[in-house]
């Protein structure tokens, strides 16, 4: 076929292009569209055809034998096979090969023709890896031929993994997490267990006796799983013997290698899919704490959720046999007959283990619990520290009629009838089952979903206030805090479980007490209930509204105080960015962003706090210790720069709207014009907003993977850049008012 240079014009017009050689041509010179003459060659269409592959000479295949087309692409290389399935023009489910049996003179015939053909010199692009990695994606995601056999699970899961590509390509990465711990000094993995057990109650089926019997014996996913969780809060040791295993410039802390190992170990087919394991569950549980502190939100979703649906395995989720009675006396039959005592005491504390990591990181718009109440309740809680210290398998599980619940918590201990002493765990797990209690009726919409005001009897809040009231007249006196019980209990190991403990339940308070004062009170005087619908009618007690802001913002000095007295001595011991610090734990940090926001609203809108006259801690000192507590942390916590991120623009918006509050009242700008604010806070723990939503459903049809440890969407790490998005257009109204 010739190809003749000539311009558009006349190649539609079907008449010849006369030209010397360059535009414009004859028929185009002198015309307006002269100068849009361009000459070109024609572009010639080809159309696909469909290829036979041509098995190599070095085939175990003979010429006389009959091959079929499923047996003859099963052995072509990957790039082969998926090149050849991508470009095949056929939609059907079958592709239909011409013919699957050729002669020796045929074969030789298409060797000879294709022996004259010329060969296009190949263009390398990457390595013979990435190139087959490529071709194989593009087939997965885009070829209309539907595969030839299922995919290989163990394929599927390497792919869909969040983990480091480069440790499928580098054979030093390819390494067990047996292997790595076999080169760690005894010394180093003690140090790890040991702080790690210390820093973090939340961790309480941790048995010590166990794991520091013999280190090295030790199952490797847990102790794999304690290295990534240590190291990931840890700048201390970056000299001296524990540098090359600990050191942020260790290749394994460095790299993330650590909690990507045991990620590929784990979720595995072969400790995933098959059967139950309570070390793979710990191990789960460990890395989904880790990972929530580091901030890559949907990693810790995702390693919580495997542990929690494999620990529901063990049948803690389904009801107890015999009949089912909501009578506060039921004591549920629950037992584990087939294990002894130290193995049914570490799953029953695994258990609250995974019920703890799931109060904190499911709570935000948008999530779910794994464990809800009515299953959690017929659960015993678990004995006191000392007694599982002492714990073999050698002896059963006790009796249930010793056993205590979260149901039965308070009746027992307030009757007197407990016949053990309760734990410490006890009273930890007790209050967190209160504060997932608050989270649950905020993420349902709180005030807003509820039809009785606050002070009635039958209403949800009466109820959590009663058992709030009940839970702190039963803890032991020297279990409220005090800086010289602090001493105490930091000599008793039980510090990090006495400070938590005693932040919750002032975390407790502060909640229950904000969702019923105003947002943004620019238009009243005192203490007063919601200026936005819902209203609420006047209650009985006059001093009702008074007495909540001050329980509020008491229970806010409370959490300063306690988390000020805790960075102080740190400061003091000088543990800054060391494991061993009293603040290692990543819930302190959420407690001091709690703290900023509820002492900036107190100090900004001074009206509504009724003791700022005191003699008491003023909320605007609290505001700048909690706000120098995160500035101190975000080095070692990535989460802690988002929250310090937000308390800022927080701040920035209550300055705003105390200075102008005349405009403010007349837009009446509030909780409901400002919905993305309140939703920003509210999804604070969850690493996402509404832009980043958006954002993440146009990237995830487009790229579901990315290098290293980011992530799009829910899986951003909730990185904010500007905040501003928040600020409607009433508020810029506002703003050119003032101007």
């Amino acid at each position: 076929m010739r190809k003749v240079l000539a311009c558009e014009k006349c190649r539609t017009s079907k008449i010849k292009c006369r030209h010397q050689g360059s535009a414009p041509c004859d028929a185009c010179r002198g015309k307006s569209y002269g100068n849009l003459c361009i000459l070109s060659l024609p572009v010639i269409k080809k159309i696909p055809k469909s290829i036979i592959p041509v098995l190599p000479e070095s085939s175990g295949f003979k010429d006389s034998e009959v091959c079929s087309p499923l047996s003859t692409l099963s052995n072509l290389p990957l790039s082969l096979n998926a090149d050849f399935l991508h470009r095949s023009p056929r939609s059907s489910s079958e592709p239909n090969y011409t013919r699957a049996r050729r002669t020796s003179s045929e074969v030789n015939n298409t060797r000879k023709r294709r022996s004259h053909r010329v060969r296009k010199p190949e263009t390398h692009v990457g390595s013979d890896s990435e190139k087959e990695r490529s071709v194989y994606e593009s087939f997965s995601r885009t070829s209309p031929v539907n595969h030839v056999g299922p995919t290989p699970i163990n394929l599927l899961l390497s792919r869909n993994l969040p983990s480091d590509p480069e440790m499928l390509s580098h054979p030093e990465r390819s390494e067990t997490m047996s292997e790595v711990i076999s080169q760690i000094p005894e010394a180093i993995l003690r140090l790890v267990i040991t702080q790690t057990s210390g820093s973090f109650p939340e961790l309480a089926f941790l048995h010590m006796p166990s794991l520091l019997h013999d280190v090295k014996k030790s199952d490797p996913l847990i102790t794999g799983a304690l290295l990534d969780l240590f190291t990931s809060f840890n700048r201390k040791y970056d000299h001296g013997p524990y540098r090359e295993w600990l050191g942020p410039g260790s290749r394994y802390v460095k790299e993330k290698l650590y909690g990507k190992i045991v990620i590929r170990e784990a979720i595995s087919p072969k400790f995933l899919l098959y059967r139950p394991s309570i070390e793979v569950v710990q191990a789960l549980i460990i890395l989904a704490l880790s990972y929530w502190g580091k901030g890559d939100y949907f990693m810790c979703w995702m390693l919580h959720g495997n542990a929690s649906r494999m620990l529901q395995a063990f049948g803690f989720c389904f009801p107890p046999s015999g009949t089912y009675n909501e009578d506060a006396s039921y004591v549920p039959d629950w037992t584990i007959s087939n294990l002894g005592e130290l193995d049914s005491e570490r799953l029953n504390r695994t258990y609250w283990s995974c019920f703890m990591i799931d109060r904190i990181t499911a709570f935000g718009n948008n999530r779910s619990f794994a464990f809800s109440k009515s299953r959690y309740e017929k659960v015993p809680l678990p004995h006191d520290m000392r007694t599982f210290t002492l714990m073999t398998n050698s002896t059963c599980a006790q009796p249930v009629a010793d056993l205590i619940t979260t149901k039965l918590y308070n009746n027992q201990l307030g009757n007197h009838i407990p016949r053990r002493n309760i734990g410490e765990h006890a009273i930890y797990i007790k209050i967190f089952s209160i504060w997932g209690e608050i989270n649950e009726y905020l993420m349902q919409g709180g005030r807003y979903t509820q039809t009785l005001p606050p002070w009635d009897d039958n209403s949800l809040v009466y109820k959590i206030r009663g058992e709030l009231k009940k839970w702190w007249e039963l803890l032991p006196i020297h279990w409220r805090w005090t800086t010289e019980r602090l001493t105490l209990h930091r000599t008793m190991g039980t510090d990090t479980i006495f400070s938590m403990s005693n932040c919750l339940y002032h975390l407790c308070i502060t909640y229950i007490n904000r969702e019923h004062l105003p947002f943004l009170p620019h238009s009243i005087q005192c203490p007063s209930g919601p200026t936005e619908e819902p209203l609420l009618s006047d209650p009985l007690d006059k001093d009702y509204w008074k007495t909540s802001a001050t329980e509020c913002f008491q229970s806010t000095r409370s959490m300063c105080i306690i988390l000020n007295t805790l960075i102080e001595t740190e400061n003091k011991e000088g543990l800054e960015g060391c494991f061993n610090s009293r603040t290692t734990n990543v819930f302190y940090c959420f407690c001091a962003f709690v703290a900023s926001i509820e002492s900036m609203y107190g100090t900004k809108f001074h009206w509504m706090n009724p003791t700022r006259n005191s003699n008491t801690l003023s909320l605007e000192t609290c505001y700048l210790q909690m706000f120098n507590f995160l500035k101190a942390k975000q080095d070692t916590v990535k989460i802690a720069q988002n929250w310090l991120e937000i308390a800022n623009r927080v701040m920035e918006l209550y300055e705003f709207v105390a200075k102008n509050r005349e405009q403010a009242a007349e837009l009446n700008l509030g909780r409901n014009n400002l919905r993305q604010l309140v939703d920003l806070i509210q999804l604070v723990n969850t690493g996402i907003t509404r832009e980043s939503i958006d954002h993440g459903i146009q990237l995830e049809n487009t790229s579901a993977r990315r290098e290293l440890d980011n992530h799009i969407g829910d899986f951003s790490g909730f990185n904010i850049e500007d905040l501003n998005f928040f600020l409607n257009e009433d508020v810029n109204i506002l703003q050119q008012f003032t101007l």
